[in-house]
């Protein structure tokens, strides 16, 4: 698991920061986004495996930022929470009833499951739209779930 989804992000990460390296600068203009989570900074239980994985992507994207800062490369994170995918299937398999589906939910201020578009919208902003001041930088996409109380 770690191999493809830290590793992979690490070696294809590197590969492409070569290739830009190689070509006349960009102005800033060259951002690479990379998909984390809000459990590299709220682990669930039951979920080490996967949070350690995230949280290794969102301490290599801080060292990548400082690393290719000279070659006015940008690099972000975008750190989705609760949002309804397959990938949630496991988790839900014995929700029945849909008390677990809605739990989930309400842990968040936005009290519902967010949608894989939610993340995609952010995260093209972030490499096509975003200002040049903006890099280094996580960008949580949860519903307020990281500061609900």
């Amino acid at each position: 698991m770690a191999r493809v989804n830290l590793l992979g992000i690490v070696e294809l990460c590197n590969a492409v920061v070569r290739v830009w390296q190689a070509d006349d600068p960009q102005g800033w203009q060259r951002h690479i986004v990379i998909l984390g989570s809000v459990n590299a900074q709220r682990p669930l239980p039951s979920q080490g495996a996967y949070s350690v994985i995230k949280a290794g992507l969102h301490a290599y994207a801080k060292c990548l930022s400082n690393d290719v800062a000279p070659h006015q490369i940008r690099v972000t994170v975008v750190a989705p929470g609760a949002i309804l995918t397959p990938m949630q299937d496991p988790i839900l398999q014995d929700d029945v009833d849909g008390q677990k589906r809605q739990q989930i939910a309400r842990s968040a201020l936005v009290a519902r499951w967010g949608e894989a578009e939610e993340v995609a919208r952010v995260a093209i902003w972030t490499a096509v739209d975003s200002p040049v001041f903006f890099t280094g930088a996580e960008v949580v996409v949860d519903g307020g779930y990281m500061v609900k109380r």
